[in-house]
């Protein structure tokens, strides 16, 4: 009986215009519906989150390799295996010149940090290279000069990329070194006795922005 019922149930609401069976009904909660556009929101900023490290990591791999290359390049002309290095296939732009005239450094008094630093006001998301005039007339106390940055990353993270100038006196020659500036990141350039003490000098500090050439 009660199947009967229901079959005639059925029948009358499949012909009843406008009826219940043709009209849509709102569910709550309901497990297949699309999502909202605040959550839409929020995927697209985690993506754009990711690209943005993506990027600095591949613009990061790219100063590595170039640094891995000069690297084997040294090492072959030291053994003899080159007698010349190759072309350098990244093209330099300067964008910021820090200093032309001679800066003196000398904390054989008092024997305490003497450090040049400047704030640099710089692209970020992209690669440089510094480059300096330096002469080192007298170090004791320390086995490194210090010719490198501070470059803090959003969320705390920092690196500091150098060059190895080393802990003794040389007659004037050009140092240099590469580093990335990631997005939104900042770079304080540092050059001085941060230990030790001495006498030295340098100009003509550059910045350079590099761009790889075409093939």
């Amino acid at each position: 009986m009660r199947h009967h019922i229901l079959i005639v149930a059925v029948a009358l609401l499949s012909v009843l215009p406008g009826s219940m069976a043709e009209t849509p009904m709102a569910v709550a909660d309901d497990p297949q519906a699309g999502p909202t556009e605040a959550e839409v929101e929020e995927a697209e900023a985690a993506a754009r989150e990711l690209e943005k490290a993506l990027s600095d990591i591949r613009s990061e791999n790219r100063v590595l390799e170039e640094r891995r290359k000069a690297l084997s390049v040294t090492a072959d002309l030291m053994r003899g295996l080159r007698d010349v290095p190759p072309e350098d296939k990244v093209a330099e732009k300067t964008v910021l010149v820090l200093c032309e005239q001679p800066v003196a450094l000398d904390n054989r008094e008092t024997g305490e940090a003497t450090v040049f630093k400047k704030w640099l006001n710089l692209p970020s998301g992209r690669n440089y290279r510094v480059r300096a005039k330096l002469e080192i007339r007298e170090i004791s106390g320390t086995d490194n000069f210090k010719f490198g940055m501070m470059v803090a990353r959003p969320g705390g993270r920092t690196d500091w990329p150098a060059a190895r100038v080393g802990g003794r006196p040389f007659a004037e020659r050009e140092v240099q070194f590469d580093f990335h500036l990631p997005e939104n990141g900042t770079a304080l350039f540092l050059m001085g006795f941060e230990k030790g003490k001495g006498v030295a000098s340098f100009r003509d500090v550059r910045v350079c922005e590099l761009v790889e050439e075409p093939e």
